[in-house]
Parts: structure tokens; sequence; C-alpha cells
């Protein structure tokens, strides 16, 4: 029986107390319990009713010492055995915590709370693996089809977050025959279908959603994602037409207009802006639309600014669940601004609060990664970070690749690996840079080419050639393909290039030293990763964009800015480009973690941007970025119709701003002329050392 239960002796003041925990009146609860002084401190219902008022005044040290004599006394079951296991939650006893409720998973089958209560604790923590397995034993036993759906729900939600898309979808496809009169089962259908990158999928069950419940609001936010993730321009236009037409509250609208867009909005068009407004309506409605239409990229200081705020307001729970989270985000934003002796103090104030853990959640999984690396122990962060990445479903997508050939022998030195399609213009600049580095194997992914671009790589004997007409989103922008091609064990001596055909990858001395060379240097520091950044090269005014000599036309560059600290291997950040003044954009992420050791030590995140924890090069490398091809308009076009890259390929929206802007001046103060590798040197483009200036051996680079 529930301590709070009770009804033997019960003093009827005892309701009027309980009334007032309901309501929240914890002080008006305090005073009645005052009046009690001639009840005996060991009285149950008393106990839990002190805990519940100290939890309520947020004293959660309080409340545990309260509902631990409550426990050694009566044996607490039940809600209250829930209410002991919350309060321990928020007071940082998180190992306690679970430990209670895995004591109410055997004491309360019934309505399997304790199962929801650790599925929800270690969903906090961001340990997806554990969460699956709670809601996997929790079905075996769910006692009823009401318990059972709910606990499917929650499961299908999870495993669509680690990527486990035949599970989820089994889920909600059961959930959508259990319960025919509920959306639920086909809107999950549509976001798994949407997280899958099956477009044709998610549409049709948001169709057969739409036929069975035409009145539901809820369909309003599925076809808000799925418009974010495939709309074009007019599809836009269209739903904020029809949101006008629709009694929301404000709150309701805003949501749905923030969700439709997201960084879409940072590429809008001034003529897409307008159309929007005309067709939001009313006034009200275009205030509302017009905040979203203005937000803009954060900057780290207003980052930093709102997680410290965010951290105020936890400060008297720091080892509670959300107060370990608004930590992980502040040592994040210390980082990102720079404050990275700071950041580092925090990261290890949280490694000592989850010293006695098993192992650190994953929700601070990253940063601790950051501060092992920064502290020179590359193996503990792999370690860790391969125990985060073994939580979410191994994207291997190499399956939808056809081999079409396999060149003969052991794999080289060093080899390139690039996944195109439609670049036939760009391949024989490709492989005379490359081919000129040394170059002796390209790993080529043609993803569905239609412009001769898979019959010239079919002609060209050092290439081991694949195609696939898989989406190039739903594999992870390529990574699904090339992550599992760098990482066979017959490549652990090699260093992969994963460069785009229009990356012309260059470091110090590459006009006289061959990449082999470079990579032995590398290895002989012990570094296992060559980075550096996106080098957009740009002709001197836009009537040269669409030279046919695109690399002798464009010669151009802008010095870049300076990088910003950064989570994940390299550990900076670049941002920036010509492309932001010349369209008028946010600053492009620029970062590449182009070369990496093969075998799968490591591997690519973030498309190629960053890698998983890695020791870096003391030598960096730029790529020539040849943005402004012979078909940069038409390719424009194309790819903002396909919806492959981030946001939508709403970047590529802009680039017909440059298309009628003819004989505008491209070079600014800060542009300068390409003139070989030195002058990237002198300029801060490339990093150099003097054993690699002077091809001696270098001593072991220093991680972090």
């Amino acid at each position: 029986m529930d301590a709070m239960s009770g009804t033997a002796g019960r003093d009827p003041r005892m309701d009027t107390i309980e009334a007032a925990v309901r309501d929240g009146d914890f002080a008006r609860a305090q005073d009645i319990l005052a009046t009690f002084s001639d009840t005996p401190e060991g009285n149950p219902q008393r106990l839990a009713l002190e805990a519940a008022c100290a939890a309520g005044r947020g004293d959660f040290d309080e409340a545990v010492r309260i509902w631990r004599r409550c426990d050694e006394l009566f044996g607490l079951v039940g809600e209250d055995l829930g209410a002991f296991g919350l309060a321990l939650e928020q007071s940082g006893r998180i190992p306690d915590a679970l430990s209670v409720y895995r004591r109410l998973q055997v004491t309360r089958e019934g309505d399997c709370l304790g199962a929801w209560e650790e599925a929800r604790l270690q969903g906090l923590l961001g340990e997806h693996a554990a969460v699956l397995n709670v809601l996997e034993a929790a079905l075996q036993t769910a006692p009823s089809r009401k318990i059972e759906i709910r606990l499917r729900a929650v499961r299908a939600r999870r495993a669509a977050i680690v990527g486990r898309f035949a599970e989820a979808l089994a889920d909600y496809v059961l959930l959508a025959r259990l319960q025919p009169q509920n959306p639920r089962g086909l809107l999950g259908q549509v976001q798994v279908h949407l997280k899958n990158f099956d477009e044709a999928s998610a549409r049709a069950a948001l169709a057969e959603a739409a036929a069975r419940h035409p009145d539901d609001m809820r369909l309003l936010g599925s076809e808000a994602r799925l418009l974010l993730q495939y709309g074009d321009d007019d599809a836009f236009v269209v739903f904020v037409g029809k949101l006008a037409a629709l009694p929301l509250s404000d709150d309701v609208y805003r949501g749905l207009i923030s969700n439709l867009f997201r960084s879409r909005v940072w590429f809008f068009t001034e003529e897409l802006r307008r159309r929007l407004l005309a067709a939001a309506g009313d006034a009200g409605r275009q205030e509302i639309l017009l905040g979203v239409l203005s937000r803009q990229v954060s900057s780290p200081d207003e980052n930093l600014s709102a997680a410290r705020k965010a951290m105020d307001g936890l400060a008297a729970h720091p080892d509670s669940p959300a107060g370990l989270a608004a930590r992980v985000r502040l040592a994040t934003a210390l980082i990102e601004a720079g404050l990275l002796a700071e950041a580092e103090t925090m990261a290890g104030q949280l490694a000592i609060s989850v010293r006695d853990w098993p192992h650190a959640p994953a929700i601070m999984g990253e940063l601790l990664e950051w501060m092992a690396v920064r502290r020179g122990d590359v193996e503990a962060a792999r370690r860790a970070y391969w125990r985060r990445r073994r939580m979410h479903a191994h994207n291997d997508r190499t399956d939808e690749l056809d081999c079409v050939r396999m060149p003969p022998g052991a794999p080289p030195e060093v080899a390139v690996v690039c996944q195109l399609r439609n670049e036939r213009v760009m391949l024989p600049a490709f492989f005379q840079h490359y081919r000129a580095l040394g170059i002796e194997r390209f790993v080529m992914i043609d993803n569905g080419s239609t412009d001769g671009s898979f019959e010239h790589l079919l002609a060209q004997p050092d290439v081991e050639l694949y195609r696939t007409y898989a989406p190039f989103r739903r594999a992870e922008s390529g990574n699904a393909w090339t992550n599992p091609l760098i990482g066979r064990p017959d490549y652990v001596r090699t260093l992969c290039l994963r460069v785009d055909a229009d990356e012309h990858l260059v470091y110090p001395h590459y006009e006289t030293r061959p990449i082999a060379m470079l990579w032995r240097h590398m290895q002989a520091e012990g570094s296992e990763v060559l980075a550096g950044f996106m080098l957009d090269m740009f002709p001197e005014t836009t009537d040269q964009l669409q030279a046919e000599d695109f690399v002798a036309a464009s010669t151009f560059y802008d010095l870049p800015p300076e990088p910003a600290p950064a989570t994940s291997c390299p550990y900076v950040a670049h941002r920036g480009g010509p492309r932001r003044r010349f369209m008028d954009g946010p600053a492009v992420l620029l970062t590449k973690c182009s070369g990496l050791r093969g075998g799968g030590a490591v591997e690519q995140v973030h498309m190629s941007h960053f890698a998983s924890p890695a020791t870096v090069s003391s030598v960096s490398m730029a790529l020539l970025h040849y943005k402004f091809r012979p078909d940069v308009f038409e390719r424009a076009v194309r790819v903002a119709g396909e919806r492959q890259y981030a946001s939508g390929s709403q970047s590529y929206s802009r680039y017909g701003s440059l298309q009628t802007d003819q004989r505008r001046m491209l070079r600014s103060d800060d542009t300068r002329v390409f003139n070989g590798s030195a002058g990237l040197v002198a300029n801060g483009v490339l990093r150099s050392t003097p054993a690699w200036d002077d091809g001696v051996r270098p001593a072991p680079v220093r991680a972090g």
C-alpha cells in the first residue's frame, strides 16, 4: 500500500495537505504539517507528505533523506517508490535512481511504472540502447493492450532516433492497426520515412493519414516536416496560405512556421520572402512570419550567453539530468567561444560527477572525448566514441553499390575516394590534378549520372568503380558508402583522400613532393587525419563564372577568417568564404577532414567536415574548391530541385543573383591571387612545419 494512500488511523487534515501538494501549494502544506506536533515522526503518511513538500520547494537532498527513512521503516512501493527515485534523480544520485526504478519494475509490474521511469531517465542521459532494452523487456510482460500501445509508441520514437528504421516502422505500422482512430501510427511512419529519406513512402503515409483523419491538426506538423525536406519555394507559399485559413493559436502557428523553414530560411531570396508574407494573410500572422524570416545564425557569444543563463537556473542541482545537460551545453559553448581553459575545467568537473558510474553518459560523450584528446589521450577518446557509436545502427549502405570494376593488386599508399553525380565537365581536371600528386587508385562512386560521367570513369584504368541510383542524402551524404570502403581492413596502411569532383587537394610543397611522401611523414609523427578547409576559388568578374577552363579562370581566393575551436576532430571550425558576400547568405562551414587512415579506426562524421577522435597531422591541407564552373547555373537549378544537400539545397537558389549581375567585380580587399603552396602558407591558408619543409623525420605530434 502506498504511504500516501493509507486510511487506517488517518487524520482528516491529511486530505487538506494532500490537496495542497497536488495544487503545488507546498508552503500551505508545510504549515499544516507543522501542526502535527503529536504525530509520531515515523508515521508513513506524514513522512510521504514531508518528502513531497521538500521536493516541491526544490530541496531534493531533504526529500531523499525523508524517503530513505520511510523506506527503511515501512518499505516503499508503487508511486512512493517512484517519487523516491525522482528525488534521487533530481539530487544528482543517478545510479541510485536507476536502482530504485529497477526495484519498482519488480514490485509494480502491472503498469510498467518502473520501466517508464528508467526509460525516461536513460533517454535524458542519451543512453538510447539502454532505453530500447528496457522497453523491449517491458513489452514482454505488458499487462494490457493500452500499455502495450504506449510502450510501442515510445520504442518506435527511440528506434528512429538511433537509425533502427525497420524496427521503428514495424511498431508504427502495428500502432496504426491497433488504433485506427488515432493518426499517431501513420504520422510516425511519415517521420521514419523522412529520416530514411524515402520521399515517396512519406508522402503515401501522409496521404493515408489525411484520408483517414482529415480534420486532425496534427497532420500539419508532419506536412511541414515533409516540405522542409522536399518542398520547393512554391510549396512553401501554398502551405503558408493554407495556414492563413486555419484557426490556429499564435504559438501553434509560430511552431509550424519555424519547423517548416528551419535552416532553409537563411538562404531565402527576397522574392520568396515577399511571396510568403503576401500569403500569410492578416497583420498578426505576417508579424509572426516576419519574426521567423528574420532569424539569423547565433554567434558563439550569443550561444555562450544563453548557455550561462540556462545554467544559472540549475545551479542548485548541477548533477541532475537537466543540470548535467546544461553543464555540457555550457562547456561546449565555452569551447566554441575560445575559452578553452574554462571549458576544460568544466569538463573535468563533469568527469568527476560521473566517476563512480559504469561509464560516462552519452550526452557527455563528445565533450569528454574532446578533453581526452586535449590532454593527449586519443585512445581513450576513441574508445568512448565507438561506445557511443555502437548505440546507433551502423549505417553501412555499401549493399546499394554495384561494383563495376575492381583493379588488381593491393591498395596503394594513398587513394582518392569520391562519390559524384553528373560531374563530367570536372573530371579531366580532377584526374590531372590527383595523378600529378602521385595517386594511382581512384575509388569512384557514380550516383546515377546521366551526362557521361560514368562512361568517362569506366575508361580510366586506375579507377575502382561503383555505381548506385540510391539517394545520396539517405547515405548520410555519402558517408554510408565511403566510410565502409575506407574502413576495409586491407586499407589500414592507406591514406584515403575523400574529396568531391570540384575539390583539388593541395598541401605545402605539393608541387614537388608526392602525396605519398606526406603520408609517410604523417605516419612518422603518429597522425591519422589530414585536415584543413575548402578554399573557394573564383574569377575576377561574374561574366567569367562559366569559363570553359575554370581552373585557369578561377585564380582568386579570399583570406580565411580565424577558425573557432570545435569539439570534433580536427578540433577547429572554419566558417566564411566568398560565397557569403557574393550571395548574402550565412557563413559556410568550410572545415574538412579529407585525408584519413583507412582500416576503420577513424571515420568521417557530419559529411566529410569532421572525423571521429584522431591525431591530426601537423601539416595541413586545403581544398581548392571550384564551385564556379562551365555549368554552374544549370547545376544550381538541378541540385536545388533534387533536395539532396543540407538545408534542402536551399542555398543553390541564390546562385541566380550572380547570373543576372553581369560584369560584377568579385574581388575584395581580402582577395589574393593563387600562386602555389608557398603563397598559401604565407597567407595563412596552409600550415607547415620545419620538419616537413626540410624533409626530415618529424617528432611525434602531441594530440590536442
